[in-house]
């Protein structure tokens, strides 16, 4: 029986985790305010796990989650409410998140159940003789008995406890449902008081979004997937016997047989050294050594990789060719979303991928038959929002102007007239410093040429420097280099990220003294930032967290202050897509172009528009192509370059196209007819 109330709890046990492939809901527990259970329960085919409501309580228990005034709190509600949805369910009435008002109040609390209820509640159920520990024993038993019936097996045992005994079961599931309603009464009251329930409500709100996206899915040819498959296990089969040849009987995934295969048989001198120091076997040491061996351990990994990328694509599609990733509104601490099963967030694509061996998985998906995807994206945004908060005013100068940023940068730290960084910077770029290759490069000759009567070599790099104008920037321009640009953009991301001289070594690629002196060019360039970084660390020390421009509340660990910076930043970023995110659903919505995709099995608007993905920065949308027009197009790029006042700064956003496949997406312009 379901308890009364107008606030009640709810949580599904499943067959499975993976709504999409076939895994259901044979059981729902309730508990209300006065903390009252109820249970329900259904069989489930033990021969292919198959479950189905009977009709008779199906109906009952449809009025109920029908009922508009009564309001369900669930612990992880797009899991249950996906759930309930496959097997024909519609839920009506408010939906309350318990990780939601958790994250509200701290974003740094892990959102697990049992583990809330272990520092909140005082309990341990899963040690001793609690309750999911006796269900587990019970479940593993009976999955013995199954595996001699022939029944299949869920990869964990928990997807498998419709097997074990019913009353631990029950027990089990009813104590779910009243641990999510108590934590919910504390939670919720704390956001409140706290002034936090805003941003609790804008992630509430923004779930039927995040549903809709997963329902909507996207496109992926699973021929393309496993042909793809086929030539990448092809490719590492022919560098496995290159490597054989080199190496007869050589694992390549042990790392110890390979270390002493390449620094005791070959001889070949270690790059780095492992924590415990050992010679590094890693990809960055693969790359860097010069023997053939290891170039085809680089190769065999990185086809391996391929290999795996596109097989667990082509599984995870539905019987149509559609993934649903997993999408999470409170993937990072930083409220950014992030992506699972699969992560696309994360396709690899060999065009903007560094190393050796690039892969390319973007050629399996697109947009569905007669649609194309567009794709916003804003421009610089971490970079805009950072110069914003730290009220660096030679940055945002040059937004203002509509310079580019990182030349701008450039310039500043190693540029103008009277800059001693600038006189060694052209040093180095016309290799007069030692740093170039004893063959020097035709347009590094006729400049030395030109300037060569000069004896010293910073009279040479003055002169040189002064015929640009002392621009830096397009006095490497002219030596094909882009050496400061590149290191002004790294500094910025690095001063984003907080970090120092260590990882400034990493990212340059020199010594130590080399990156600390780099560093000290660039804060006496802009002294703003240090002095921002410094403010917003020890705020953070203080209060253990900060609050973003768009108002949500992050903790800081207070032993890691430096963190702050990038929670700001990045959060800033992420509550701005959220708004956009909301703002263009719910345009699309109001213009007929989004049904919002609330049911399991209806097809959304099949002639409209839908958000896809999103995808750090961006947000992609699929749009039929008698939709696709540029008046569309306009109206979605206005509402995501408007942030409502919560920045000093303007937030471009350039579009892209796809119209068949990912790995062909091209540029596009929204101005003019």
């Amino acid at each position: 029986m379901i308890p009364k109330g107008s606030v009640v709890a709810v949580d599904t046990e499943t067959t499975g985790l993976n709504a999409w492939k076939g895994d259901r809901p044979y059981a729902i527990s309730f508990c209300n305010e006065q903390g009252e259970t109820g249970f329900e329960r259904w069989s489930v085919d033990p021969r292919d796990r198959s479950s189905r409501c009977p009709p008779r309580k199906f109906r009952r228990l449809q009025r109920w989650l029908g009922n508009r005034k009564i309001t369900k709190v669930f612990q992880n509600a797009k899991f249950d409410l996906t759930m309930l949805r496959s097997t024909g369910f519609t839920i009506a009435g408010r939906v309350e998140e318990l990780q939601f008002a958790v994250h509200a109040l701290d974003s740094l609390e892990k959102l697990a159940l049992k583990g809330l209820v272990r520092k909140f509640l005082g309990e341990d159920r899963t040690r001793g003789e609690g309750d999911q520990a006796q269900l587990k024993r019970s479940v593993m038993r009976a999955r013995r008995k199954a595996k001699v019936e022939g029944w299949p097996a869920a990869d964990h045992w928990m997807a498998d406890a419709w097997l074990g005994d019913p009353e631990l079961l029950e027990t089990y599931a009813r104590k779910d449902a009243l641990d999510t309603m108590v934590l919910w009464l504390h939670f919720s009251r704390e956001c409140k008081r706290e002034k936090v329930w805003k941003n609790y409500e804008r992630e509430r709100n923004l779930l039927r979004v995040t549903m809709a996206m997963e329902t909507r899915g996207i496109f992926c040819d699973v021929k393309i997937a496993s042909e793809s498959v086929e030539r990448a296990e092809d490719r590492a089969e022919k560098h496995q016997r290159s490597i054989e040849k080199h190496a007869p009987g050589l694992n390549p995934g042990s790392p110890k047989q390979l270390s002493e295969v390449l620094f005791t048989d070959l001889g070949l001198d270690p790059v780095t050294f492992t924590p415990s120091g050992q010679p590094s076997t890693d990809a960055k040491v693969m790359e860097a050594l010069d023997h053939p061996l290891p170039r085809a351990i680089v190769k065999y990994r990185a086809a391996l990789k391929e290999a795996d990328f596109f097989r667990k694509y082509g599984a995870l599609a539905d019987e149509n060719g559609i993934v649903h990733p997993n999408f999470r509104q409170l993937g990072a601490r930083t409220s950014r979303y992030s992506c699972a099963q699969p992560n696309l967030q994360n396709v690899p694509n060999a065009l903007t991928t560094r190393g050796s061996e690039p892969i390319q998985a973007r050629t399996c998906f697109g947009p569905r038959k007669d649609h194309v995807w567009w794709h916003f994206d804003y421009s610089q945004l971490e970079v805009r929002i950072f110069a914003d908060v730290a009220r660096e005013e030679g940055m945002l100068e040059a937004m203002r102007e509509g310079r580019d940023l990182h030349t701008t940068a450039a310039n500043r730290a190693w540029g103008g007239q009277g800059n001693p960084a600038a006189i060694r910077a052209a040093e180095h770029a016309l290799e007069l410093d030692g740093s170039g290759l004893d063959e020097k490069s035709p347009e590094v000759r006729a400049a030395l040429d030109e300037y060569g009567c000069l004896e010293l070599p910073e009279d040479i790099a003055s002169a040189w420097l002064r015929s640009f104008s002392w621009d830096i920037v397009a006095a490497e321009k002219s030596l094909r280099k882009k050496v400061s640009r590149a290191k002004a953009k790294m500094l910025v991301f690095l001063k984003v990220f907080g970090g120092g001289a260590n990882a400034a070594m990493d990212l340059i690629g020199c010594d130590f003294a080399e990156a600390v002196l780099t560093l000290q060019e660039y804060d006496d360039a802009f002294p703003r930032i240090s002095e921002f970084q410094a403010h917003l660390s020890r705020e953070a020390m203080r209060n253990g967290c900060i609050r973003t421009r768009f108002g949500y509340r992050l903790g800081v660990d207070r032993d890691k202050p430096y963190r702050a910076v990038n929670y700001e930043v990045q959060g800033s970023a992420a509550g701005l897509l959220k708004k956009v995110t909301q703002d263009t659903y719910d345009f699309l919505k109001a213009e007929g172009l989004c049904w919002g995709c609330t049911s399991f099995t209806k097809t959304c608007n099949p002639e409209g528009a839908h958000i896809v993905l999103t995808i750090h920065d961006e947000l992609v949308f699929e749009v039929h192509r008698s939709r696709a027009k540029k008046r569309l197009a306009r109206r979605i790029r206005s509402i995501m370059e408007d942030h409502g006042g919560a920045l000093g700064v303007s937030v471009p956003v350039e579009m892209a196209i796809t119209k068949d496949f990912w790995v062909n997406k091209r540029g596009a312009k929204l101005d003019g007819r």
